[in-house]
């Protein structure tokens, strides 16, 4: 899952702003500006090989702007900075100082490599945090040292806002769950949450990491990045592909060859996709923001179609159904009893009132909204009129009939709040894009990959089973070595 910022906060400037104002942070304009992060020191960590520690190195990057922070103060033996300005810096963290309870504030200072910075935190937010004991957070502690943590969550939270964090990198249980406007300018990310979204921070700069420390960096360019992606989401595409491979060399004629290459194209361009919608949904939301959105959310659904359609193909001929191949589509009732009479093990996959087959449902009833009046964006705002996000209507493309077995297949998989779905006046149904693309692509990956695996590419002429059974990754080149691989399925938070 990609993380939304709370976009509700961001505003809109100029693209070269002036001193004190900012660009949002995915402004259409290139480059982007500087991702703003502060984090607890506790969780700054070496980089090493896992997902904590992937994050740890790609925050030292030079388009991030990185501050530590602890309500206690950094370590003493952290050297100071001599300055004339009155207050204690340290480089690369933010200060808290003193409190000044006459005018409801407390100093704050910080400092990076271009500079040293002072403000304050303004306000009572700290008490109003401290009395809210409903909040279930710290259960496990007494009322007192409940209400102290509180506090010092609530401290924190208006630091990384006073300073203008984008994000702040946190687990603190209080700022994870309360529903008040704390810290209203910042998002609060775990680690594991964090790496998905810095992730796409720096693709959208351009810069795809595998790996990267204090002094060194393992890179791909944009198209090995998601098709290694690609490859790691579909483990049984190895052996699949293998036999689309051989097959078409025996018959001299490319034909499934490129059928089967087409399905894992189009889940690399779903990929694609996908980061084009959340940055889309990252900016501050307008028309044409909104246009952005949609135009890779229907693309995204035709291109998933289109993978599922390829394997299909593949099925038609491994099974040799006869007939026209046109006429294959896991969709399909027709042609899913030929293929359950041939192959049980196949229609046993995608039976009826099966999670296959509510994932085939709800992507064709979506993907099927490009033929009909389409899905439409719906801008939600705040009660200050600010335009805060981009819903669909999926009411305006999918039939009340259709709408029936949609809703059936979304309980099926967790059900509407789940799948980001609200049901508003008249009937009609609304549903975060983002959201719905997020809930869709994990099961729909998975039955792809599944009917890959149960598919008996080894019936094709010219396949022999024991070649393509030792197509594997940890036999193919370096570029889709396993840590290759873990490190993209880490970033794109599958």
């Amino acid at each position: 899952m990609i993380a939304r910022l709370r976009i509700g906060t961001q505003r809109k400037t100029p693209r070269f702003a002036g001193p004190g104002e900012r660009r949002a942070l995915f402004d259409s304009g290139q480059p982007l500006r500087q991702l703003r992060v502060m984090i607890d020191a506790e969780l700054c960590i070496e980089p090493e090989w896992s997902p904590h520690g992937l994050l740890s190195g790609f925050l030292l990057h030079e388009h991030i702007e990185l501050y530590r922070f602890s309500n206690d103060g950094p370590p003493a033996s952290l050297p100071r900075i001599d300055t004339e300005m009155p207050g204690e810096f340290v480089r690369g963290w933010v200060i808290l100082g003193q409190k000044h309870p006459e005018y409801m504030m407390q100093e704050l200072f910080w400092a990076d490599e271009s500079g040293e910075s002072d403000g304050g935190i303004s306000g009572n937010v700290g008490d109003l945090a401290k009395d809210d004991a409903e909040n279930s957070s710290y259960s496990g502690l007494g009322p007192a040292d409940a209400a102290s943590k509180r506090y010092n969550d609530a401290v924190a939270a208006e630091a990384a806002d006073s300073i203008g964090a984008d994000i702040f990198i946190t687990r603190r249980e209080y700022l994870h769950s309360c529903t008040w406007s704390l810290g209203s300018g910042v998002t609060f990310l775990a680690p594991e949450e964090a790496l998905p979204f810095v992730s796409i921070y720096l693709r959208a700069q351009g810069q795809f990491l595998i790996w990267k420390s204090r002094r060194s960096s393992a890179t791909l360019n944009r198209g090995l990045f998601y098709w290694v992606g690609t490859r790691d989401l579909l483990p049984a595409a190895w052996r699949w592909f293998a036999a689309c491979v051989q097959h078409s060399r025996g018959v001299n004629n490319d034909h499934v060859l490129y059928t089967g290459q087409a399905a894992l194209q189009r889940i690399d361009r779903v990929l694609e996709l996908r980061d084009a919608l959340h940055l889309a949904l990252n900016r501050p939301q307008d028309n044409d923001v909104a246009d952005d959105a949609l135009v890779a959310f229907d693309s995204a659904l035709v291109f998933l179609m289109g993978a599922f359609d390829a394997t299909a193909r593949v099925a038609h001929y491994a099974l040799s159904l006869g007939g026209r191949s046109h006429d294959a589509g896991w969709q399909r009732a027709g042609w899913r009893r030929r293929v359950a009479k041939e192959s049980p093990e196949i229609g046993a996959v995608v039976a009826d009132g099966t999670p296959g087959s509510a994932v085939l449902n709800i992507l064709t009833k979506l993907r099927n909204t490009v033929h009909s009046a389409g899905l439409t964006p719906v801008g939600i705002t705040t009660a200050m009129n600010h335009r805060e996000r981009t819903m669909i209507n999926l009411s305006s493309g999918v039939s009340s009939e259709d709408m029936v077995g949609f809703l059936a297949s979304i309980d099926v998989l967790g059900g509407c709040e789940s799948w980001g779905l609200e049901l508003r006046p008249h009937g009609r149904y609304l549903a975060d894009p983002g959201v719905l693309l997020e809930r869709l692509l994990p099961p729909a990956i998975e039955l792809l990959n599944e009917l890959m695996r149960v598919t008996p590419v080894e019936n094709l002429e010219f396949v022999t089973a024991g070649a393509i059974a030792v197509a594997t990754p940890e036999n193919a080149a370096q570029t889709f070595s396993e840590k290759n691989r873990q490190s993209i399925r880490w970033q794109l938070g599958f």
